[in-house]
């Protein structure tokens, strides 16, 4: 049982006969402005929706909120192709980038840290210190990474890496 699955199943349910167990039985659909907006409490000023629609423009790629593009970031991951995925990334990013700068707070860190981990792969530690210190430039100063942070970690580690196939 996964971490999140805990809190979906209630105590004592048992999963339909055949069911994987911690596998949703319908696909989960994509996410909308308009299905959104309909979650959004009733005493909403015409202000929060313009925010809301704000925060939702600025998170598209390619007509979809950057979230909604996990389950194919996951295939191209599974399925190792490694260029197709890291060019997804790059446009993720891009997204990311903007929603956090509308939204005031750190962008999703995950997709960084995959793009980094594809650069590494490729033994371009340049472009995995570009994406990690993209990150962190994106960051507003109180979401900015501790020293003990996967960016400042994965960094440091990448410069060794950097030292020794230039030394």
């Amino acid at each position: 049982m996964g971490f999140f699955d805990r809190f979906k199943s209630k105590p004592g349910a048992t999963a339909p006969a055949g069911a994987e167990p911690g596998r949703h039985s319908q696909p989960v659909a994509a996410s909308t402005p308009e299905s959104r907006a309909a979650k959004q409490p009733v005493d909403w000023t015409p202000d929060d929706h313009a925010a809301q629609r704000a925060e939702d423009e600025a998170a598209q790629f390619r007509g979809r909120h950057y979230v909604d593009w996990v389950p194919e970031l996951d295939r191209l991951r599974r399925e190792k192709r490694d260029d197709e995925l890291l060019e997804l990334l790059i446009g993720i990013l891009d997204a990311t980038d903007r929603h956090a700068r509308v939204t005031g707070r750190e962008p999703a860190p995950g997709y960084y840290k995959q793009a980094a981990i594809l650069y590494r792969r490729r033994g371009d530690i340049r472009a995995e210190i570009a994406v990690i210190e993209r990150w962190e430039h994106a960051c507003p100063p109180e979401y900015r990474p501790a020293l003990d942070g996967w960016s400042t970690v994965r960094k440091a580690r990448a410069r060794e890496l950097l030292t020794q196939n230039e030394g």
